[in-house]
């Protein structure tokens, strides 16, 4: 009720100021342009539309219709009439409806024919036609071609804005099934964060040793700026076509431009005189410099650079209706309107809870058997965990949504991940992953307390874990010695090949995961191995062996296998585990930048050092020191395995597990000088390796070990050893 009262009262105070207020025309300089706020009986005289393109103030045509760096030319003498920035050649083809100092250019685009060499960089530039005119922030620049890669810089601060890498294949099927989607098969995209007054853009075709050939296959480039991500749907014909797009039938390139007779807001109103912003407005810094004005108070169609622009027409509002009888009226509203809003916003709720299957959901949870159950939360009792979604509480993005912390009403502390699924056809098959991972109980799998249906995306709820991810521990400063040591690395390692060996053939439905890297591995307080993001997952039938799929990973780490045919088998997460093994015996990226300075996979620059019999020399220099030569060779020849081209030559991740497991256990047992007999080894199951003719490890006598994980007590070590199958 205070609210309302405080409405009203605001309401009169409008009413006051409506009739007090005056129209105040503005002060036009010599030359036409305008230093005060004018009225909009002052530019009733002014052009409006140029041939079938139309715009307002502060934008304008002729003496007295224009503010200072918002002139327009109207060229008469083309067909239909062109409309110009003045003083340039920038064609203008629209204005925004809302953000009136935004104005539409045809698209910022660069058709570039290329080399195919690697060598050779392309180097493009854009500078912004006008003072104070920047692209407008979130503009989306998109490339279209084949292995190529594009990296946008800011002219100004030579800061690295964003870059993309292109690839294809050569099979066209593969490539259709990608249609509408850029994010890096034959288009890829820049998202541009900031506003941008000028930039420069290099293109390259990647290192020739980490770019199959069959991405060569056309050599050109077709770059261009819309204002959304949204604002172009990938279509292969684009890319194969033997012309250039025509990038007018896309739409065009979004200019803002900012007030300019003062750096900023403060100093901008101090000066009275010349402030461009009317009342019921807020001033905004823009970010090379100057302002912009927009009303308050959610006025759709107003002008905040003209007087009385974002208030109501004072003919309408005075009268004798604005009594005590509007005030009533008003009051009345006020309440049915709040009352109308919370039962729209129930309903939405419960048509976005239905949309996403929440019934189907519900009745799934219902059925579960076990005593801790997934739990279905309200969008209410989240949006206060995560205080309305504030930014501030975004611990992480990527390609399947975005995740917060959250504090539940139980002080309990969650991750809650905001999915960017939008079709039916991916929220079904999001409630059936979300009936199945509610189901998983494993040591290392990230336990999911739950979901949200209510929102217009689905939300899930999972345990929050406090140490980031072995991707942040491997590669945030390789120049210090990492804080993790062998034995440790083994046992993250054992940790995560049980928790994948479990998804594939320990589940009550197998599960493919589809995305496994280091990223995807948290650490928890303990430094216990939590395998994340099931996002990409898939699940399968138990009588099936693979199934067809839109290729989705991580470049670096996805199986090559998986990509050219698009068959999803358990053997492509073995293939990305074999990079992570890889990753913890090196202690390099998984894409990584080589002593010429180009980008080199890290399992091509594994396996050729491999088969060159040189591994020892790119090998940690901390795994040099805390690791004996018969671990480091069993370790490696395991990576190896997992790395073969064919998936049906690499081992299950049972046979990974094991094999961890018994280098792991034979280390334990010589770090307690605990006697290791013959036949304590050839009883132990595991499959045969590829670098020990007789399939036993032989062990080193001089090994010390320092560094051995405190979180595991000796019988649990020897327990998890014997007791595989989890």
């Amino acid at each position: 009720m205070t609210s309302n009262i405080t409405l009203v009262f605001l309401l009169m105070m409008c009413l006051a100021a409506a009739v007090a207020a005056a129209a105040t025309p503005g002060v036009a300089g010599g030359n036409g342009l305008l230093h005060t706020i004018p009225s909009k009986n002052s530019l009733a005289h002014c052009p409006s539309t140029c041939g079938d393109i139309g715009f307002s103030y502060p934008f304008g045509i002729g003496h007295g219709c224009f503010r200072q760096g918002f002139e327009l030319i109207c060229d008469n003498t083309t067909h239909p009439p062109t409309l110009l920035l003045a003083n340039t050649t920038t064609k203008v083809i629209g204005q925004s409806g809302r953000t009136l100092e935004v104005i539409e250019i045809p698209a910022i685009a660069f058709n570039i024919a290329m080399n195919n060499s690697s060598i050779i960089d392309y180097i493009r530039y854009w500078v912004s036609p006008a003072n104070g005119f920047t692209i407008v922030n979130e503009s989306t620049l998109f490339v279209i071609g084949c292995g190529i890669e594009a990296c946008l810089f800011d002219l100004d601060t030579n800061e690295t804005m964003g870059s993309c890498i292109t690839m294809c294949s050569d099979n066209l099927g593969i490539m259709e099934m990608h249609d509408g989607d850029c994010t890096g098969i034959g288009c890829c995209h820049i998202i541009v964060r900031r506003e941008l007054r000028r930039f420069w853009l290099k293109l390259d075709h990647p290192d020739d040793r980490t770019t199959p050939r069959s991405y060569r296959v056309l050599s050109r480039a077709q770059v261009f700026i819309l204002p959304t991500i949204n604002s172009y749907q990938f279509n292969t014909n684009d890319l194969v076509s033997s012309s250039w797009m025509n990038t007018s039938s896309i739409g065009g390139t979004l200019l803002r431009g900012a007030i300019m007779d003062q750096e900023t807001c403060p100093g901008a109103s101090a000066s009275k005189a010349t402030y461009a912003c009317t009342t019921n407005t807020n001033c905004f810094n823009a970010t090379n410099g100057g302002y912009y004005c927009s009303c308050r108070n959610d006025v759709t169609d107003g002008n905040p650079y003209v007087n009385l622009g974002c208030s109501d027409d004072p003919g309408i509002t005075i009268g004798i209706g604005c009594g005590l009888g509007s005030i009533i009226l008003a009051l009345g509203a006020i309440v049915l309107i709040n009352k109308w809003k919370r039962g729209v916003q129930k309903r939405i709720r419960r048509a976005h809870f239905k949309k996403n299957q929440g019934l189907l959901l519900e009745q799934l949870i219902l059925d579960e058997k076990a005593q801790d159950k997934t739990k279905i939360f309200s969008l209410e009792e989240l949006e206060k965990a995560t205080n309305y979604f504030d930014a501030t509480r975004v611990l992480g993005s990527g390609g399947h949504g975005t995740v917060y912390k959250g504090i539940l009403s139980n002080q309990c502390i969650v991750a809650i991940k905001m999915s960017k699924i939008a079709e039916q056809t991916e929220i079904d098959q999001f409630i059936n992953e979300v009936a199945i991972l509610s189901q998983i109980i494993h040591r290392n799998v990230v336990k999911l307390f739950g979901c949200c249906l209510e929102a217009e995306v689905p939300l899930l709820v999972y345990e929050f874990i406090s140490n980031g991810t072995l991707y942040d521990i491997l590669h945030s400063d390789v120049s210090v010695k990492c804080l993790l040591s062998w034995d440790d690395r083994i046992r993250i390692a054992v940790e995560a090949a049980g928790a994948l060996a479990y998804l594939h053939s320990a589940a009550a439905i197998p599960i493919y995961h589809r995305d496994v890297k280091s990223s995807n591995i948290l650490l928890d307080d303990n430094f216990t191995t939590k395998v994340s993001d099931f996002g990409a997952s898939r699940t399968m039938s138990l009588d099936q062996t693979h199934v067809m799929t839109n290729v989705q990973g991580t470049f670096g780490y996805l199986d090559p296998e998986y990509y050219y045919t698009g068959q999803l088998t358990a053997k492509s997460d073995v293939y990305s585990f074999g990079v992570i093994l890889v990753e913890l015996l090196v202690r390099k990226k998984s894409i990584f930048i080589n002593d010429q300075g180009t980008k080199q996979s890290l399992a091509h620059y594994f396996v050729e050092g491999h088969q060159q019999g040189v591994v020892m020399e790119i090998l940690d220099s901390q795994v040099m020191e805390e690791a004996n030569r018969e671990e480091i060779d069993e370790i490696v020849s395991i990576a190896e395995s997992c790395l073969k081209t064919k998936g049906e030559e690499r081992p299950t991740m049972k046979e990974v597990e094991m094999r961890l497991q018994f280098v792991r256990t034979i280390r334990q047992r010589k770090c307690q000088q605990f006697p290791v007999t013959e036949g304590e080894i050839e009883h132990f199951p595991f499959p045969n390796t590829s670098n020990s003719s007789d399939g036993r490890f032989s062990h080193s006598t001089g090994l010390t070990c320092d560094s051995v994980s405190g979180s595991y007590s000796l019988e649990q070590q020897f327990s998890s050893s014997i007791n595989l199958p989890r």
